[in-house]
């Protein structure tokens, strides 16, 4: 008994891992959880919400490109189902999944050691970006989770034993992550490319080793589960010839399908035929084990898909428009993001891990194990791939973090294990700390600020054209009103301004009206209304225009969605030089870091009531 007590009490095991796992498992859910249903629902959001309602309420789900895989709304269907329709249920999810991620790192604690896995998780838990977007209704924090599964799962088969039941469990995640986001086929891409460099199928490679056999058993199964979701890419090959296999945005076709018949045609052949591929040499290298990956894959991606088999349909989008329509959107270029984009988000949230990532390439003499060569790699590409692709948009440094997260982790190991534990003076090892220290403190400071301190202000780029809290704040008094004094609401649809009211006003009977659109409203009575709400920009003319027909006696206005002052666009790089060189504009920049100062307004569109 005595020394069951002794190892229990234990000071490097209490102070070094007992107490700092307690830290994380408790702050992982306070930071994810906490006031989660607080800050107004975002546009995107409330269509995830509003149709993973009504697939909760039994009206089915069709899966559309437009709002990514279906992953998501089968989880919050569920979430739903069990726990009621609701801000706080909609963010469930993606909550639940943040916290996971957290402590993720420990799967790798074999491999990196149990030390480091601490580090990361930390890092993981603080960082501003991850707690975000663990507290918003979009795919981007299960991208990020099923991809540090599946190269743990990598890793495990290449360096460890490598045997059936890992190649499984790859199968299943490759389902999930394509189920997930059509960015899924970037993360593949690099997972791919980096095992096909140390398979057997680089020439380079002379003596060839267990290692390299592993590797190419990897690199075949992303490869041949992935390759037939991936053929909508030859579309830039067929375009050459006027025949477009993946209908452009503005389109009158649906975006991402093949216009006409001989398009069809086409896209029905080469899909057949890399179907009729995958299967084959899936037969031939791994033989009747290819049938478990194969169906396994294929049985995940169908079921979600199809939501179950009630939607054929789906399967045919998911096969084909998913890819499709994500291709013809970067001609669209939504957001309009500069060049730079990233890395000012980097710069703003993630600034210790993207300097950690630089000094640690030279602080190791360009001398890595192979997973810490994964790691870079795998930043490094990211960073590449996301910079060429059109659509910027805050919520996809999610997945641009997650490797220079991990490799913060091992470089403070190295520094720790050169200086803190050396026998050089307490003074200097208090000066190296220092500097990281007090970026680990502004990292805390961004977290509190942007996700806790009025978190739907947006005064940050990652609070990305927010709906307004009065909004949130008016959607409940209607509420109130409608189930208590039985009042009648008609809101304005154009522009966009049905979302997030659908969401919102998902369980009472509200007529909707386009005021941009007279047939929309020409049948309906306007004095009946007790509520209007009215696209701000459409006001005076239709007041001028049925003014007879309305009966208000209070006008109000409130921003209805809001984004952050974009002063960041420089048309050349010697516009930004010049910009920089003037101190004027650098305090600037140092201002809103630590203190959110603007030198413009936050941009809004507003919305009327009409009461």
């Amino acid at each position: 008994m005595n020394k069951i007590l002794n190892k229990l009490f234990d000071t490097n095991i209490l102070n070094y891992t007992s107490l700092l796992i307690l830290f994380l498992v408790s702050f992982s859910f306070i930071s994810r959880f906490i006031f989660l249903d607080v800050r107004a629902i975002h546009h995107d959001e409330s269509l995830h919400g509003y149709y993973s309602w009504l697939l909760s309420n039994g009206y089915g789900y069709s899966h559309n490109p437009l709002m990514h895989g279906p992953l998501n709304f089968h989880l919050n269907a569920l979430s739903f189902l069990i726990f009621g329709d609701n801000d706080f249920t909609l963010r469930l999810a993606p909550a639940l999944t943040g916290t996971l991620l957290v402590f993720t790192p420990f799967l790798f604690k074999d491999l990196i050691g149990k030390r480091v896995a601490i580090i990361i998780s930390i890092f993981l838990l603080i960082s501003p970006l991850l707690i975000y977007y663990s507290r918003f209704a979009r795919n981007d924090i299960f991208i990020a989770l099923v991809s540090i599964l599946l190269v743990n799962q990598i890793f495990n088969y290449v360096l460890n034993k490598s045997n059936n039941s890992k190649l499984i469990i790859i199968s299943i995640l490759l389902g999930l992550i394509f189920c997930i986001k059509e960015i899924s086929f970037i993360t593949i891409f690099i997972f791919g490319s980096f095992s096909l460099f140390f398979s057997n199928f680089n020439p380079l490679i002379k003596n060839k080793t267990t290692l390299n056999k592993n590797f190419t058993d990897i690199f075949l199964i992303l490869f041949l589960l992935s390759f037939p979701l991936s053929v909508p890419i030859c579309s830039f090959i067929f375009d050459l010839i006027n025949i477009n296999i993946v209908a452009p945005a503005g389109s009158i076709y649906q975006i991402g399908m093949p216009v006409g018949n001989i398009a069809t045609y086409i896209s029905i052949s080469i899909s057949l035929v890399s179907l009729l591929i995958s299967f084959i040499f899936g037969l031939l290298k791994f033989k009747k084990y290819w049938l478990i990956y194969f169906s396994i894959f294929w049985a995940i991606f169908i079921i979600f898909h199809s939501t179950f088999l009630t939607n054929p349909y789906g399967i045919l989008t998911g096969y084909w428009q998913s890819l499709g329509y994500w291709i013809a959107q970067q001609d669209v270029a939504r957001g309009g993001q500069p060049w730079y984009y990233y890395f000012l988000v980097i710069f703003k949230f993630e600034l210790i891990a993207f300097i950690s990532f630089f000094v640690f390439i030279f602080y190791r003499k360009f001398k890595f194990s192979i997973f810490e060569l994964f790691l870079i790699y795998w930043s490094f590409l990211n960073l590449f791939i996301y910079f060429l692709t059109s659509e910027k948009m805050p919520w996809l440094t999610v997945n641009i973090i997650i490797p220079f997260l991990f490799i913060v982790g091992i470089f403070l190991n190295d520094i720790y294990l050169k200086f803190v534990k050396s026998k050089i003076l307490i003074i200097f090892k208090i000066n190296i700390l220092i500097i990281p220290l007090f970026i680990f403190i502004v990292s805390i400071i961004n977290s509190i600020e942007t996700n806790y301190v009025d978190p739907g202000k947006p005064d940050e780029m990652i609070v990305y054209t927010q709906t307004s809290k009065f909004v949130h704040e008016l959607s409940s008094e209607i509420i109130y009103e409608i189930e208590n004094n039985d009042i009648n609401v008609l809101i304005d649809t154009s522009d966009g301004y049905t979302w997030p009211w659908a969401w919102y006003m998902r369980n009472h009977n509200i007529d909707y009206f386009d005021s941009k659109n007279k047939e929309s409203f020409k049948n309906l009575d306007l004095k009946e209304y007790d509520y209007i709400l009215l696209n701000s920009y459409s006001f005076n003319e239709f007041v001028n225009a049925n003014e007879k027909l309305l009966n208000y006696n209070k006008v109000s206005q409130i921003p209805f969605r809001m984004w952050f002052p974009e002063n960041y666009r420089f048309n050349t790089f010697k516009e930004f030089i010049e910009h920089i060189n003037n101190f004027d504009n650098v305090s600037y920049i140092f201002g809103h870091i630590f203190k959110k100062e603007f030198n413009q307004n936050i941009g809004n569109v507003g919305l009327t009531i009409l009461k």
